[in-house]
C-alpha cells in the first residue's frame, strides 16, 4: 500500500504544471480551502457529520494521507513548507524558516492566496505567541505562514495573513482566493475544548456558507485533522468537492 505524508502532496501539486495558465486553469476550475481540525483520526472518523461529508456523492475519504508527527507545530508548518526541518524539534512557536514554501510555489505561478486565522487581530506581521491579549484563542504555533522569512519579513505577504472575519467579507465581495488557508482559534478547532464542540461549531460554520457560489463554486475543501496519540500511522484528511 503506497502512503503519503499529507504535506508533500499538497505542494507537489504545484510544480507538476509547466505553463502559468495550466495551473491556474486546475485552481480557478477546483479552488481550495485548508481547514484543520485538533482530533485524533481514529475519533473523528466517528463523527456523524463528518461521516455525512465524506459518504456525500462530493466527498472523499483519503485513506493513504499521514501526519508527519505528534506535535501540532511541525505539521502545521509541514503543511506548508513540504517537510518539517531536522532544526524543529519542540513547540516553541518561535521558528523563522527559510527555503520554498507553499507561498513562493503560488506566487511563481499567479495564483492567488491567503490565510484565515480566527482572532489573529494584533496586527499585521504579528509574531507574537498568542492574540487577543490574556488569551490563547490564537497561537502563533498554528500559523505556519508567520514562521517563515520570507511572509513574516515582507509586509506584502504579511497583508495577506488576516483575521479570519475577512472571509465572510471576501465572499461578499467575491473576491476569495484561489488558494484559502483557514485556521481556527483554539475553541474552535477542538485543542481547548472536544471534538463535539469543534464539530458542531464547524458544521454551523460550514452549512451556512457551503452554499454561497461565491465560495464554493468548483471548490475543494480539504478537512485536516492532526491530533492525537495515532497521528503516524492513521490517515489524516479528507475532501469535499463543491
Amino acid at each position: 500500500m503506497n502512503e503519503f505524508r499529507f504535506s508533500k502532496a499538497i505542494l507537489s501539486i504545484i510544480p507538476k504544471f509547466k505553463y502559468k495558465n495550466e495551473i491556474n486553469h486546475i485552481l480557478q476550475s477546483f479552488g481550495y480551502l485548508f481547514y484543520k481540525i485538533n482530533a485524533d483520526y481514529t475519533k473523528a472518523i466517528q463523527n456523524p457529520y463528518l461521516q455525512s461529508l465524506y459518504n456525500s456523492p462530493q466527498g472523499l475519504l483519503l485513506t493513504n494521507f499521514f501526519a508527519i508527527n505528534s506535535t501540532s507545530e511541525i505539521d502545521y508548518i509541514a503543511s506548508i513548507y513540504g517537510s518539517a526541518p531536522p532544526s524543529i524539534t519542540t513547540t516553541s512557536g518561535h521558528y523563522n524558516l527559510t527555503g520554498c514554501n507553499i507561498v513562493d510555489l503560488l506566487e511563481n505561478k499567479g495564483i492567488t492566496w491567503k490565510a484565515y486565522l480566527e482572532n489573529y487581530n494584533c496586527g499585521a506581521c504579528y509574531t507574537g505567541d498568542f492574540c487577543p491579549s490574556g488569551t490563547d484563542l490564537y497561537t502563533r504555533t498554528h500559523n505556519p505562514f508567520i514562521s517563515m522569512t520570507d511572509i513574516n519579513s515582507n509586509p506584502a505577504r504579511c497583508a495577506k495573513l488576516m483575521d479570519a472575519s475577512q472571509l465572510d467579507t471576501d465572499i461578499s465581495n467575491n473576491q476569495v482566493p484561489q488558494f484559502a488557508y483557514y485556521v481556527p482559534n483554539q475553541l474552535d478547532d477542538g485543542h481547548d475544548t472536544s471534538l463535539n464542540y469543534a464539530m458542531n461549531w464547524f458544521k454551523s460554520w460550514f452549512e451556512v456558507r457551503r452554499n454561497n457560489p461565491s465560495l464554493t463554486t468548483n471548490t475543494l475543501f480539504v478537512i485536516v485533522w492532526d491530533y492525537g496519540q495515532q497521528q503516524i500511522t492513521f490517515p489524516s484528511f479528507f475532501m469535499v468537492l463543491q
